[in-house]
């Protein structure tokens, strides 16, 4: 996830504990709305406008399902157009690139577009979504579409509706998590009295360079607000997690598991009764204060009161 802003003079807030830098703590910075970057001048985490894709470049499709750029159709020989794209398309080599991945590849990329809207809307900050995201549009690999007055371009409303892998109600109900949940919308870039980070175990972070784990718990600092638990596996190995204590008379509830295929991954209130009652299975063992954690997956929690007589 990238940060912009036209002026960025590297200014560490005085109150503010940060980790060392590499891979998690560089992540870990963007999700606190680049306090390196915004922290002087009266700059607030509302001054970073946080993105994964933009106009130039590839979609957040494409970005998981092509390792290089496909700009044949320009008719500039495949010359045009970035070639550091960050990219990966989920498979073994170029030739899992585009539709021609097996299943097993296809159901890593939704579950990597998941992850990444996540990051976008979990983090501190404005957050920018590229037209056609929300439901996975793709423009076949070229990062230079600019010269075309078609579909490649085109909103989709056919795809958009039939929402065939669930990633617009997934869009949807993340951007309502977000919308209702104030510790994701702070004034301020999160003191320490807001944010506590975790690793495998409450309170003991990795931040050394080999590190795929960035867990933190968040809170808006107001009586009786509800804490969020927020935890991001980019390694290729599952992980069981000991959550820090959820505070007298409460419990975890799970929110989100991006590894749970849709619309186990963010069950929401319309959903059945039979899909609810499946998903809320995932307490069990959240009373014990353990989640095992999928590879690859974004998993978020938070408090409620403990229900009693259960």
């Amino acid at each position: 996830m990238r940060a912009f802003s036209i002026m960025q003079p590297i200014v560490r807030p005085s109150n503010y504990t940060w980790p060392p830098a590499g891979f998690a703590g560089e992540f870990a910075e963007r999700l606190c709305g680049s306090p390196v970057l915004y922290g002087g001048g009266g700059r607030q985490p509302r001054h970073s406008i946080n993105f994964v894709t933009a106009h130039d470049g590839f979609s957040l499709a494409d970005l998981v399902s092509y390792n290089r750029k496909h700009n044949e159709a320009n008719g500039e020989e495949n010359r045009d157009g970035e070639e550091h794209n960050l990219s990966w398309n989920c498979g073994a080599s170029d030739a899992d690139d585009g539709d021609v991945a097996p299943p097993s590849v296809k159901a890593l990329r939704h579950r990597q577009m998941r992850n990444m809207l996540a990051a976008l809307f979990l983090a501190q900050g404005v957050p920018m979504v590229l037209m056609g995201d929300e439901y996975g549009h793709t423009k076949r690999g070229n990062n230079n579409t600019y010269c075309h007055d078609a579909p490649l371009n085109y909103f989709d409303w056919a795809a958009a509706q039939e929402d065939k892998h669930g990633l617009v109600r997934f869009t949807a109900a993340l951007s309502a998590f977000r919308a209702s949940r104030p510790a994701l919308r702070l004034a301020k870039h999160p003191s320490g009295e807001q944010i506590a980070w975790h690793g495998r175990m409450p309170n003991e972070p990795d931040w050394s360079e080999q590190s795929r784990l960035v867990a933190f718990t968040l809170t808006d600092g107001q009586p009786g607000s509800q804490l969020l638990y927020v935890a991001f596996n980019t390694s290729h190995v599952a992980v069981t997690l000991q959550l820090p204590p959820p505070g007298q008379g409460r419990s975890w509830r799970l929110v989100m598991d991006t590894a749970m295929q849709p619309p186990f991954d963010m069950p929401s209130d319309d959903l059945s009764p039979e899909v609810r009652q499946a998903a809320a299975a995932q307490h069990v063992n959240l009373r014990v204060c353990t989640y095992t954690m999928m590879d690859r997956a974004t998993v978020v929690m938070e408090t409620e009161a403990e229900a009693t007589g259960f």
